[in-house]
């Protein structure tokens, strides 16, 4: 991997951010990452992205709360959210927040 990235003339602090993340990834799984499959991966990296979410807004009871209120956001908000996710992808099929 690291050999690899040099070929492509990353820059050293590409290649140590990248090693860094494989590295607590291999302990987070507890095994090495070309044993692990993309669910695993998948699984990780909403885990880590989740962790920032909370470090950054701390919720204090809902994880996804009104900005206003605190309360717990509307059906129509996760609705509205989860389309706009779906039109930034690019997903052509009919899909729900529950599929």
């Amino acid at each position: 991997m690291f050999e690899y990235m040099q070929l492509r003339n990353s820059c050293r602090s590409t290649i140590k951010s990248y090693t860094n993340m494989v590295a607590a990834y291999a302990r987070h799984i507890g095994k090495s990452p070309d044993l692990s499959d993309w669910e695993a991966v998948r699984a990780y990296m909403l885990l880590t992205q989740m962790r920032e979410y909370w470090r950054i807004y701390r919720p204090a009871v809902f994880l996804f709360e009104r900005s206003v209120s605190g309360g717990p956001l509307s059906v129509r908000t996760a609705q509205a959210i989860f389309q706009h996710a779906k039109a930034a992808s690019g997903i052509q099929k009919k899909v729900s927040a529950h599929t």
